[in-house]
């Protein structure tokens, strides 16, 4: 797997509410719950685009005006915030913030050359909402598509090497029919073409040391993948 471009993006990097926005949400404890944006995965993915001096694009604006991640005919695309506006203020959210970041990085992966390896960077809570989050580093791919399965597969037999105390497990979007902005890459680009996989990272591991140690294992796995 030679000649490998890469390119990194972070959908849910930050909580920011722009002024005109702000009277939708009464306080700021929603915003900095994990219903409000992936907490360090902003740190993962700079961390990760110096390392290796490869682009970067990172949404900071709250997930709960509109995701950005998700797909136009998904029931979650606007949130219990925003669900209720108007069909104007919310094709005015899709003008403003949903279409430019989608286009920004789908512009920059016909711009490369191919193949592509896209990461999108998130990070989990170990609990929220009576939901558990047992996996320290999640890999999410989709099987289907034969390249992009062998680049996962090689990609967490390296970091099983560099984190071997550290819990690493396989996603299959395939299976679960999982909706994301990957998914929808994959319908512009081909298998060929266009690797799209998902790296979540426990929150527990967001501590600067461990940031630092799964920043440098993945580096290092990248770039041996790169060739």
């Amino acid at each position: 797997m030679a000649s490998l471009s890469l390119i990194l993006s972070c959908e849910y990097a930050g909580n920011q509410v722009p002024i005109r926005y702000r009277g939708l949400f009464p306080t700021d404890e929603i915003l900095n719950s994990p219903e409000g944006w992936d907490e360090g995965a902003l740190d993962i993915t700079v961390a990760l685009s110096e390392a290796l001096d490869v682009s970067c694009f990172t949404h900071q604006t709250t997930r709960l005006l509109v995701d950005v991640n998700q797909s136009l005919s998904n029931p979650h695309l606007f949130s219990v915030f925003t669900t209720g506006l108007g069909d104007e203020d919310k094709q005015l959210l899709l003008d403003k913030y949903y279409f430019p970041y989608r286009l920004r990085v789908e512009h920059a992966l016909a711009m490369l050359p191919k193949p592509v390896v896209h990461l999108s960077i998130r990070s989990l809570p170990p609990a929220f909402q009576e939901r558990i989050y047992l996996t320290d580093i999640g890999i999410v791919f989709d099987s289907q598509r034969t390249f992009e399965k062998t680049m996962a597969l090689q990609l967490m037999s390296s970091l099983e090497q560099a984190l071997g105390d550290f819990r690493i497990e396989f996603k299959d979007s395939a299976e679960n029919a999982t909706d994301g902005f990957t998914a929808y890459l994959r319908t512009r680009f081909s298998e060929e073409e266009y690797l799209g996989i998902t790296i979540e990272i426990n929150q527990k591991l967001l501590t600067p040391e461990t940031i630092d140690k799964v920043t440098t294992a993945l580096s290092f796995s990248l770039l041996a993948l790169r060739g």
